[in-house]
């Protein structure tokens, strides 16, 4: 469920008029820096309460990272807070993500900024929300398709890894 809400939140930021500007998302916590104005989204854990005995009621904390270079504090700090902004309403305006989730709430906004070296100056905006929906307590359906993919690139058939080639023991 932590890739559809990942890919959920990159499309409700996509469909934003006001981050047309963006063009990079990434998929983890951290920054890759580019020329352009660039958005990462993690999530680090997802906590569940038990709802009933089929279904928990999961939250999972999400930050979504805004970040940009320019050397110019001034216009770098206000560009970063207004796509920070545009985030924010962005996620509030699609609070169930497209269906995925039962609700999203945007929780605290910070901003930072790091000099890089002397002529470049990173400027970013974590912006901090909580996605709350309906997990199944049992698992549905297969393994996922990048599990499997997992056993064949370590070279042994789906469900059947030797764990002495990796000096294991069975």
């Amino acid at each position: 469920m932590t890739e559809t809400v990942l890919d959920a939140i990159i499309a409700a930021l996509q469909s934003s008029e006001g981050l047309a500007a963006i063009k990079n998302y990434h998929k983890f916590k951290g920054m890759v820096p580019g020329e352009r104005p660039t958005i990462s989204i993690a999530c680090g854990l997802i906590r569940f309460k038990e709802y009933d005995n089929e279904q928990d009621e999961a939250t999972i904390p999400i930050e979504v990272l805004v970040y940009l270079k320019d050397i110019n504090p001034l216009r770098g700090e206000e560009l970063v807070r207004a796509l920070a902004d545009e985030v924010r309403f962005a996620l509030l305006e699609n609070p169930t993500l497209g269906g995925n989730v039962d609700s999203t709430d945007v929780t605290e906004v910070v901003y930072e900024t790091n000099d890089l070296e002397k002529t470049e100056r990173m400027h970013y905006a974590v912006v901090s929300a909580e996605s709350t929906f309906f997990a199944p307590r049992r698992k549905p359906g297969e393994t996922p398709p990048i599990l499997q993919k997992l056993l064949l690139d370590l070279g042994d058939e789906v469900g059947e890894v030797d764990y002495e080639d990796e000096g294991g023991t069975l």
